[in-house]
């Protein structure tokens, strides 16, 4: 369901409102954000869409480094995650709550850095 809305809010970015730094890197992610977020949306399979889960991560990691914002956000990794290569993902709490494993693992991962 969070992934439909993040589908619908990707469609309704207005990129007049975006500075000529974030416009670029909007241009750049703009296409993988919308795959993964209509991937997982309709995929109903857990495993597979933590794996779509890792793109869609990386593509928010490059917008939000260059995003003009307030907001902090905590840059965290699982390296059990992905068969043992490890994967990211992005929280706005430096409290780990790993989206990787459910509540296998909740608690497996660093914050590895804060944006």
């Amino acid at each position: 369901a969070a992934a439909a809305k993040l589908s619908s809010a990707i469609q309704k970015v207005d990129m007049a409102s975006l500075g000529e730094k974030e416009h670029h890197t909007w241009m750049k992610v703009k296409s993988g954000l919308e795959k993964s977020a209509n991937q997982i949306s309709k995929d109903p399979k857990i495993d597979s869409q933590r794996n779509t889960f890792i793109n869609l991560s990386n593509e928010i990691y490059v917008l939000a480094k260059d995003a003009n914002t307030k907001l902090e956000l905590y840059y965290q990794f699982c390296p059990m995650a992905n068969n043992n290569k490890g994967a990211y993902w992005l929280s706005k709490e430096d409290k780990i709550k790993n989206p990787y494993f459910g509540s296998k693992m909740m608690t497996c991962g660093e914050v590895k850095e804060k944006i």
